[in-house]
């Protein structure tokens, strides 16, 4: 694997993931009925806010090859972050995290397979 051409300021490895997270407030994903899906991944998040404040950035990283890999890529090009080395992979299904919305610690159920 060969880096991009020209300067990357961050080149973040590591997941790359669907965050559903609660549109109401609830403390347990139990009380949870409604979620809406948000782009994820803390090396994923950096290469975002690193590309939000002028940076270059891009990602390395797997997800599947349907809907929600192909959202992912979109969010991430959206924002600005090289999607060069993220690979999609058919093997595999896109990484999610389901997320409750809380003003204390949020309640949380991943199920990783991509990254």
């Amino acid at each position: 694997m060969q880096l991009p051409e020209g300067e990357l300021d961050v080149l973040a490895v590591g997941e790359t993931l669907i965050d559903f997270i609660s549109e109401e407030e609830a403390e347990t994903l139990r009380e949870a009925n409604t979620f809406r899906k948000h782009l994820g991944g803390s090396p994923a998040n950096i290469a975002v806010n690193v590309a939000k404040l002028g940076g270059s950035s891009a990602v390395i990283s797997k997800t599947g090859i349907g809907a929600f890999g192909q959202f992912l890529k979109a969010e991430l090009r959206r924002n600005g972050v090289g999607t060069e080395y993220l690979v999609m992979d058919h093997r595999v299904h896109t990484s999610i995290v389901f997320v409750s919305r809380t003003s204390g610690t949020p309640d949380f159920e991943p199920s990783r397979d991509g990254d």
